[in-house]
């Protein structure tokens, strides 16, 4: 039997996989933030837990699962520092895989990924720690993406991409078959990518052909 789950995070990335998970039936036991949740309807009735401190007091690191709602964002490392936080306290991190995504028997995703309504993940594909394929995104065969990598919105990778360590990949995007884009760079929204990206780089979508 699965344990119960705490979501981290109350924004608007949170809020789409409680749903996810509320669809799935799965017992949800509170909302871990510093900012209050009633501006958001979707938190109604659940526990809201203030602090890092406040769980651990409550909770043994075997006793829960934590899901990571804590939105990806270019050039912050927040979503993936806190995860390391509750990690090194013995806490587990759990993925979510909406009902209305479309994700391939012979894909390989870390138990950790997020992948979200109307994504598609393709035979071959493999998803890393706690990388998140957002809505509509298209994920093709045999692509590979490390950890902590986001795929927003819309966006397409054609089959064989590598996308390194946190990578982010803006909205609309398409990066061409065969590319690999290196670690921390950033493709903006509606960039077309044809050729390998560097380290660190930014893609702009005026200047999409790099």
């Amino acid at each position: 039997m699965n344990r119960p789950y705490l979501i981290l995070g109350g924004g608007g990335h949170a809020s789409v996989l409680l749903e996810s998970l509320s669809i799935l039936n799965q017992n949800v036991l509170g909302v871990i933030s510093p900012d209050s949740l009633s501006s958001r309807k979707i938190f109604d009735g659940f526990t809201w837990y203030q602090s890092d401190e406040e769980v651990g007091e409550i909770y043994r690191p075997d006793t829960v699962q934590i899901i990571n709602g804590i939105g990806p964002l270019p050039k912050s490392d927040l979503r993936e520092r806190l995860q390391f936080a509750y990690e090194k306290k013995g806490f587990q991190f759990a993925g979510v895989i909406s009902p209305a995504a479309n994700v391939s028997k012979y894909a390989d995703c870390d138990t950790s990924v997020q992948i979200m309504r109307a994504a598609t993940v393709q035979v071959g594909a493999k998803l890393g720690k706690s990388s998140v394929v957002n809505t509509g995104a298209a994920i093709e065969h045999d692509c590979q993406l490390a950890e902590f990598c986001h795929v927003a919105p819309g966006a397409v990778l054609c089959g064989g991409v590598v996308l390194e360590k946190n990578v982010y990949i803006g909205a609309n995007a398409t990066v061409f078959p065969g590319v690999r884009v290196g670690a921390g760079a950033i493709v903006g929204a509606g960039a077309i990518v044809k050729n390998d990206v560097a380290n660190g780089s930014v893609v702009y979508p005026a200047r999409g052909l790099v």
